[in-house]
Formats: structure tokens, sequence, C-alpha cells
């Protein structure tokens, strides 16, 4: 079974959940070039990219130190 865009995003959204290596993230793009001439490499990176940056967002908000110093999160509405 070739792999098909849908695969291609899920696996962008895993590597830029998890921070991955540049290293990492070339030798997959290698991979998926191997695998489906069709994959886009800058497309890729830059879905990478944006998981990275939307997973960094979510965590800055839920940080420890926000949450600390949020005087409404301890009153239980």
């Amino acid at each position: 079974m070739a792999l098909s865009r849908k695969h291609f995003k899920e696996l962008a959204v895993i590597l830029g959940q998890h921070k991955t290596s540049i290293d990492l993230n070339l030798a997959i793009v290698e991979f998926c070039l191997n695998h489906n001439r069709h994959f886009k490499r800058e497309t890729f990176l830059n879905a990478i990219e944006k998981a990275s940056q939307e997973i960094e967002q979510v965590e800055k908000k839920w940080s420890i130190s926000n949450i600390v110093n949020d005087k409404e999160f301890f009153l239980n509405k």
C-alpha cells in the first residue's frame, strides 16, 4: 500500500508535536519520497512546523506559571 496525503499529514503532525530534529525530519522526507512520487517536501516540512508552533502555543497557555498566576483558575467556576 502506498502512503497517501492523509498519512503524510498525520505523520507531520506527530513529528511537529514531538519537536523532532531536522535530521530525523529530513530522513523521513527521503522515506516518503521513496514511497510516493507525488510527495511534496516543502508542504510536509511546513506542516511539521505548523504543528510544532501549535503545540508551543498550548504549552505556553498551560504552563505552570500561567496557571499559578491565574487568580480565576482556582475559583472552581
